[in-house]
C-alpha cells in the first residue's frame, strides 16, 4: 500500500505587494515538502515553482479561467504523473447586480487532477468557495457538484481546500460582521431564535457521498491576516477523502491569513 503526504493552504497570494509573504509561504513549503500540494488564491504559481530546485520534477494544473483581477487561483503540484486533469464550471447568471459586481472578485472556484500512483490513480480536487454575496445554501450546492463529479473517478479521492463555511453558531457582532459579506438564513421557530452552523450541514452532506472529514469539526483554520488571532474561530478550510486512510495531520503556523494543513494517507 502506498503512502502519501498532501498539504492545503490558501497563501493569500492574489494580493499586490505580496512578494515577502510569498517567499515565506515558499520556505514553508520547501522546508515541509508535500508529494501533493494544493493551493488557493496562487496567482504565481509559475514565478513560484519554475526552476526552482524542490519542484523540478513535480507536475503542475492549474485554474485556467480569468477574471477582472486575478487568474490561475488554484495550483495542484504533484511528485506523481499527472494524467487527467480538468475545472469544474460553476456558472451561474445572478439577475442580482451586487451580486454579479462581487462575482468579478470572488467566486467559486475547483480544478482536479488524476494522480498515478503505483497500481491506483488518485483524483484530487482542489476547492476555493466564494466568501462574498452568497450564502451557506449556495457553498452547499457548489461541494455537492463536486462529489456528484467525484463519482467519475474509479479510484480513491481526495476534495480539499478552502470551503469559506463562515456561518457558526456564534452570534452578536460575529454574526452581524458577517453579514457584511454573506446572505445568512437566520432561522425562527416559534419567534426564537435557531443557531445555524455551517460546518454541520457541510459534513453531513459530505457523509451523504460517502466523504470522511479528516480534520477537526472545532480546529480554527483563519486569523486576521499577518497575525495569529483566529477570528471568530472559523474552521475554512477541509479535507474530505473516499477509498483510502487517513494516518494522521498537522496544522502549520498563520503565515498568510490561513494555516497550511498537512495530511499523511495510504491508499
Amino acid at each position: 500500500m502506498a503512502k502519501f503526504s498532501l498539504t492545503t493552504w490558501n497563501i493569500m497570494g492574489k494580493r499586490p505587494g505580496n512578494s515577502r509573504l510569498l517567499k515565506k509561504v515558499s520556505n514553508y513549503l520547501d522546508k515541509n515538502l508535500s508529494d501533493v500540494i494544493c493551493l488557493q488564491e496562487n496567482p504565481h504559481a509559475k514565478e513560484m515553482f519554475a526552476n526552482h530546485s524542490p519542484y523540478l520534477s513535480y507536475k503542475i494544473v492549474q485554474s485556467k479561467k480569468k477574471n477582472m483581477f486575478f487568474s490561475n487561483a488554484n495550483t495542484i503540484l504533484s511528485r506523481f504523473a499527472i494524467v487527467g486533469s480538468g475545472e469544474i464550471s460553476f456558472r451561474k447568471r445572478n439577475k442580482n447586480k451586487f451580486r454579479r459586481m462581487a462575482s468579478a472578485l470572488d467566486r467559486h472556484e475547483c480544478v482536479w487532477a488524476d494522480i498515478k500512483f503505483p497500481g491506483v490513480v488518485l483524483r484530487v480536487y482542489n476547492c476555493h468557495l466564494k466568501l462574498m454575496a452568497t450564502t451557506a445554501k449556495d457553498r452547499l450546492r457548489a461541494i455537492e457538484k463536486v462529489y456528484k463529479h467525484a463519482k467519475t473517478a474509479s479510484g480513491p479521492v481526495v476534495v480539499c481546500g478552502d470551503m469559506n463555511t463562515v456561518l457558526s453558531h456564534r452570534k452578536g457582532i460575529a454574526r452581524k460582521v458577517i453579514h457584511w459579506f454573506n446572505e445568512i438564513e437566520d432561522v425562527y421557530t416559534h419567534g426564537k431564535f435557531q443557531v445555524i452552523d455551517e460546518r454541520y450541514g457541510f459534513r453531513r452532506l459530505a457523509e451523504k457521498y460517502n466523504m470522511q472529514d479528516v480534520l477537526k469539526i472545532d480546529k480554527p483554520t483563519f486569523a486576521i491576516p499577518h497575525t495569529s488571532i483566529e477570528l471568530f474561530k472559523l474552521k475554512l478550510d477541509w479535507i474530505l477523502i473516499k477509498k483510502m486512510r487517513f494516518i494522521s495531520s498537522d496544522y502549520g503556523p498563520y503565515i498568510s491569513d490561513h494555516r497550511p494543513i498537512r495530511a499523511l494517507f495510504e491508499l
